[in-house]
């Protein structure tokens, strides 16, 4: 689920590249949160749900969900993928990443542009609705993100891919937060885990 959630966020950077529009950037705040992510594939009739605990310091972070961890610690990135058949797990991969490359892991963190307008209360805080849409001869790709109008942080997305071809949407991605509670988070969260 999160190598999706990756892959829909690269697809997103590349959409609003193409777009010049107002822009805003999130700030660098503190905060413990909770997603439900779901992915849709119309094609195969897949639909996966997930719920993912974030807790970041505005650089680091951690990212757990039932069957998997991520620890950004500023340097490293740890992946941790437990089995949910057994209960075991596999062992930690651990990778060196520079916080530009660590920048798609992070779907709450977004630089927003497109069309704008009240997008109405989520997760307790008041939020921005941005649209993009992208029109291809094969299809469309569409992106429509809710941020936080205090903080810039996204507390909801949906993007979506359509085809010309079979007419009927191909993939849906949504990530919607549940709650969000911003301050101090302990640096204990941001250690590999074990």
């Amino acid at each position: 689920m999160l190598k999706k959630a990756v892959i829909f966020n690269v697809v997103l950077v590349l959409l609003w590249g193409c777009v010049s529009c107002s822009t805003s950037k999130p700030k660098d705040v503190s905060f413990k949160g909770k997603w439900k992510q779901v992915f849709e594939n119309c094609i195969m009739g897949v639909k996966e749900e997930n719920v993912v605990d974030v807790f970041t310091d505005g650089e680091k972070f951690r990212m757990e969900s039932e069957n998997s961890i991520q620890v950004y610690d500023g340097k490293y990135l740890y992946s941790k993928i437990k089995n949910t058949l057994d209960e075991s797990s596999f062992p930690v991969n651990t990778n060196e990443i520079s916080p530009d490359k660590v920048k798609s892991y992070k779907f709450w963190f977004i630089i927003h542009q497109g069309k704008t307008g009240p997008g109405g209360n989520i997760a307790g805080q008041e939020t921005v609705l941005y649209q993009v849409k992208m029109n291809r001869p094969d299809g469309e790709i569409a992106s429509q993100v809710w941020v936080d109008a205090k903080t810039g942080i996204v507390l909801k997305s949906i993007q979506t891919v359509y085809s010309h071809q079979v007419s009927q949407m191909v993939t849906q991605q949504s990530q919607e937060c549940l709650e969000i509670s911003y301050g101090y988070v302990d640096d204990g969260f941001f250690i590999k885990p074990e």
